[in-house]
């Protein structure tokens, strides 16, 4: 099994409540990853992706103007995003939602709350499925 080298892993953690964002960003931190790049909503981050290779995307669902499900449908549809591992944070969990993120591709779905070994733990096993 290859090992991740945090390093030089490129997350993108997209979150409209700039608070999440910022404790997101910083778990990330301390956890090794980077480099760390943030977008306020779907259109913003939609914009990166245009330019940037990312070994992830942290996405919230519920964002005002493009949802973090309209992100991860473009992001499947984008040359080169057909594989990047996505994980959908929310505090979601209707079962037709998950059922629908499932459909569109994503790699894994994470609740709010959570903590940080949640977190590491999704991240981990996100970029492993991938390798």
């Amino acid at each position: 099994m290859a090992l991740i080298k945090r390093s030089a892993t490129a997350i993108l953690v997209v979150d409209d409540v700039t608070e999440m964002r910022e404790m997101v960003l910083r778990l990330l931190r301390a956890m090794g990853y980077g480099p760390l790049f943030s977008a306020k909503n779907g259109e913003d981050a939609a914009a990166l992706l245009v330019d940037q290779r990312f070994d992830l995307v942290l996405c919230d669902w519920n964002m005002p103007g493009m949802t973090g499900l309209e992100l991860l449908q473009k992001v499947r549809e984008a040359d080169g995003g057909r594989f990047t591992p996505f994980i959908m944070v929310t505090g979601e969990n209707h079962r037709e939602k998950i059922e629908s993120a499932i459909v569109s591709g994503v790699t894994d779905y994470l609740l709010k709350p959570f903590t940080a070994v949640t977190l590491e733990s999704k991240i981990d096993a996100a970029l492993q499925q991938r390798r």
